[in-house]
């Protein structure tokens, strides 16, 4: 293979997680007294938490296929037995380029993140739109060796999924009573406040 990144690597799961709480957190603490004249609280609940839930990546397996095909120029030079008339320098043949596109369903974003589980060698490809791009390139491709590669990937990719889905379960599973606490405790701040403002005893507006 070649040309591919690293998935579920580099960016832990739980910055996400907690910028999705983070981001929650905001806009409920932003609602004004109206939305809660306007709806109940079981419905604000409902409303904004298919906002903040993820919903992890699910592969395709049987939509695998071939996207891209082709001949390509590849650099020899660090091969073994491959006779080169100027060491250190590239030298180029002509080979074949195979692209296996994987489709998913899900958000793709979560590719990039690694969970608390993770592997120290993470399966390769490259996202575009809603499919996982595995490219392979060589002087001579094996069509057994890019099936098995390509299986084998993603059955790597689900082993990552698979620990994903666990943290996102949680987090999913944690939205409702968060968000509903959390919505609980703005409506009370703006009773209570507005109980504050009235003990004054002064209009709140110029008098005319």
């Amino acid at each position: 293979m070649s040309s591919n990144n690293l998935l579920f690597y580099g960016r832990p799961l739980r910055d996400l997680l907690s910028g999705r709480e983070a981001a929650m957190i905001k806009e409920i603490e932003g609602w004004g007294q109206r939305i809660f004249e306007d709806s109940s609280e079981d419905d604000l609940v409902n409303r904004v938490v298919p906002k903040y839930e993820i919903e992890p990546p699910r592969l395709k397996r049987d939509k695998i296929y071939i996207k891209e095909e082709g001949e390509v120029s590849i650099d020899v030079s660090g091969y073994p037995g491959i006779y080169v008339s100027n060491p250190g320098k590239p030298y180029y043949v002509s080979g074949s380029s195979i692209t296996v596109a994987i489709p998913f369903e899900g958000d793709g974003s979560l590719f990039g993140f690694e969970a608390s589980r993770f592997s120290a060698n993470p399966p390769q490809g490259r996202i575009s739109g809603s499919e996982i791009l595995i490219t392979f390139q060589d002087t001579e491709l094996d069509p057994a060796r890019v099936h098995k590669e390509t299986d084998d990937t993603a059955d790597r990719i689900e082993r990552h999924l698979g620990w994903l889905n666990s943290a996102c379960d949680e987090w999913n599973s944690r939205m409702k009573e968060i968000a509903g606490q959390l919505t609980r405790n703005r409506k009370q701040h703006l009773i209570d406040y507005e109980m504050r403002v009235s003990a004054i005893g002064l209009p709140r507006k110029k008098p005319t």
